[in-house]
């Protein structure tokens, strides 16, 4: 019964990871491949390591993973959000919602009191 639930969870983030690097391959913006990469493969990787952890049954390899799916819930949101805010820093508009709003009309002072 606990190699059945342990194999369930090594293939459900076996599932999260590859549709999370199917998303970095496919995404044509560095925003949408950054929310793919930072959700699914995060999740993927949590799933991943509680199957190992239930698999070996042991308190240090429980431990371990624990740690390890803490570090990871902690930094990838932190460097998702940093490349995120560089690649704005540098001029790189987001595509899906540029194309939804239409082109940029200039701000104009009509009516507005100096």
């Amino acid at each position: 019964m606990i190699e059945t639930f342990g194999t369930l969870f090594l293939c459900i983030g076996l599932f999260f990871v590859f549709s999370g690097s199917l998303g970095v391959t496919r995404f044509e913006d560095v925003y949408l491949r950054l929310q793919a990469s930072s959700k699914s493969i995060t999740l993927g990787l949590s799933f991943f390591l509680g199957g190992v952890a239930i698999l070996f049954n042991q308190g240090e390899v429980t431990a371990k993973v624990v740690l390890a799916i803490l570090f990871q819930f902690l930094t990838a949101p932190i460097a998702a959000q940093t490349i995120a805010r560089v690649a704005l820093l540098r001029g790189q508009k987001p595509e899906k919602m540029t194309q939804a709003l239409g082109p940029a009309e200039p701000a104009s002072n009509d009516g507005a009191q100096q």
